[in-house]
This record gives C-alpha cells, structure tokens and sequence, in this order.
C-alpha cells in the first residue's frame, strides 16, 4: 500500500449519547459519511474556537490533522468512516470512557 491508501470501515450503529470523545489526530486524515441519522459536531483548530455544524444522512465531514473535533450525536447514527492508515494516531482531550492518554 502505498502512502496515499485508504482504509475504509463501518462503524455500528452509533447510540444518541451527548458526546462520546473529543479528539485530534496528528497524522490522520478522516472522512465520515453519515448513512443514518442527526448529528452536530464541534470542531476548530483549539478548544477557545470550536464551531458546531449540523449534518444529517448522506453529509460528509473532513477532519485534517490537527483539528480538534467532537461528535454530538442527536439520533442514532450509522457512520462509514474513510482514512489513511494510521489507526493509532488519535490524541483523546476526552472521553466518555476514560480512555486518554497521559
């Protein structure tokens, strides 16, 4: 695989919850299609200038490295996620099960 391959998985069915992780990635680059369902996401380049938008079956979102972003999902959502391979490569600031790194 090259450096520009993707992976591409489906991620089950997502349970409306107020927000499950707020992270960023530093190499990643991420695509999500939302399939089903409504959702809001804060996102921006820190935590002082997050702006939240509302997307609904069929939007797409683009996540950078480096940009914070949190899911806020308002129904249950079925989201098909797109990346480069580097799975790892996500920094939790939070997380609905306590799963940050120190």
């Amino acid at each position: 695989m090259g450096p520009y391959s993707k992976l591409c998985r489906e991620n089950p069915v997502c349970k409306s919850w107020p927000f499950l992780k707020f992270t960023v990635p530093s190499k990643k680059r991420r695509n999500d299609v939302y399939r089903v369902g409504n959702l809001s996401i804060e996102s921006g380049p820190d935590e002082n200038t997050l702006h939240c938008s509302d997307f609904f079956s069929g939007d797409v979102f683009h996540i950078p490295p480096g940009k914070l972003h949190r899911i806020h999902a308002k129904t249950d959502c079925r989201i098909f996620e797109v990346s480069t391979p580097h799975l790892e490569d996500v920094v939790r600031l939070q997380d609905k099960y306590g799963r940050i790194q120190s």
